[in-house]
């Protein structure tokens, strides 16, 4: 009789439990208390003080509804201090650790996916100290060879320059996106799928602009990061030279027609109309006051400006599933996750894969 081979197990990483922790959303006393075990056996856990025995990590495994083989994962943790957030401020820390340790899980996934297929990387960085926020929009339309105008769709421009785009659902209009920095500079921007398609798309640029400018050895201020990057935004969605003569003389009646040719909000269209200098500090005001009082602070109406779908994930998983012939229990086990997750993860299962090649 054949003797079966049991495959021998990788050491559990402690540090991978602090990480599926936090993106579950728990305080280490609320997993505890969960495990049916002390606050400080899983705090030494975490530490690495504590041998994961068994039983201990078969609670860990049920309560926070991760395979044992996710804990001996390496999953990087980079600095906060590299994170750029818009609306940051307004969230708390606890709130922020759990978007960003679920981003930094989605991201370990990609990776392990992007081993067989191959998919461009046309990122450049150029610092503010070398050129002007504006003038560094104008030079990555040029690169990326932007025509004239509006930019169709900034998620496929995007994407097809190799940048990652992760949609996560977050019912808090107080965080429309991030950058998450990478030790493989792999580009990666976080969008709330919740937010309105003019908010995303200058979200997305917004954040563009921080990985074009902000991943130097210049460190700006987290004020001067923020401003810099609206100022790359608004340039790369409404270059200064193409809209300064339909903004000269703006009404608010004209402000439909504009968002729906450039696909920005009709406040932002305002703004460039105050910064170009084409309207007075007057002309603003009254213009906001005319905005608020619509209700359009609160809520614009989409004007044909609708949410843009990332589309990049869900290809590479079915890359796998339909080149590669992986199944479903294949493909989670690569990934270290349930298959019920891995499922979730499957939104768009009946578009097939386009635009990547296998490796």
């Amino acid at each position: 009789m054949e003797k079966k081979v049991e495959t021998e197990r990788k050491p559990v990483n402690h540090k991978t439990i602090e990480v599926a922790r936090i993106a579950r959303g728990y305080s280490q006393a609320e997993l505890a208390e969960k495990m049916g075990i002390e606050q400080g056996t899983l705090s030494k856990l975490e530490k690495g003080l504590l041998r994961p025995k068994e039983e201990y990590m078969t609670k860990l495994c049920e309560a926070l509804d991760y395979p044992i083989t996710f804990f001996e994962e390496e999953i990087k943790v980079l600095s906060p201090l590299v994170t750029h957030y818009r609306k940051r401020k307004a969230l708390t820390k606890t709130k922020i650790d759990c978007i960003e340790y679920n981003l930094y899980i989605r991201k370990h996934f990609i990776k392990k996916l992007l081993a067989s297929a191959n998919i461009p990387n046309n990122l450049i960085q150029v610092s503010p100290e070398e050129h002007e926020p504006e003038t560094i929009a104008r030079i990555v339309r040029q690169k990326w060879n932007i025509p004239r105008g509006p930019i169709s769709n900034i998620v496929s421009l995007l994407e097809r320059n190799g940048i990652i785009v992760l949609e996560i659902e977050v019912n808090d209009e107080k965080l429309d996106g991030e950058m998450i920095p990478d030790e493989n500079n792999l580009p990666v921007i976080y969008i709330n799928k919740n937010v309105s398609g003019d908010r995303q798309r200058f979200t997305l640029a917004h954040e563009l602009g921080h990985l074009v400018m902000h991943q130097s050895s210049y460190i700006p201020t987290v004020d001067e990061a923020e401003n810099e990057a609206n100022a790359f935004a608004s340039e790369f969605l409404m270059p200064s030279d193409e809209i300064r003569y339909q903004l000269s003389d703006i009404s608010f009646l004209a402000l439909a027609d504009l968002k729906r040719h450039w696909k920005v909000s009709m406040a932002s269209l305002v703004r460039k109309a105050y910064d170009l200098g084409v309207i007075d500090k007057s002309r603003y005001t009254s213009l906001n006051v005319q905005l608020s009082s619509a209700g359009f602070k609160k809520k614009e109406p989409e004007m044909d400006v609708v949410y843009e779908r990332p589309m990049i994930i869900d290809q590479l998983l079915k890359l796998h599933l339909q080149h590669f012939n992986y199944t479903v229990e294949e493909l989670s086990s690569m990934l270290c996750v349930k298959e019920t997750e891995l499922l979730n993860m499957l939104s768009f299962y009946s578009k097939s894969p386009k635009g990547l090649r296998a490796v």
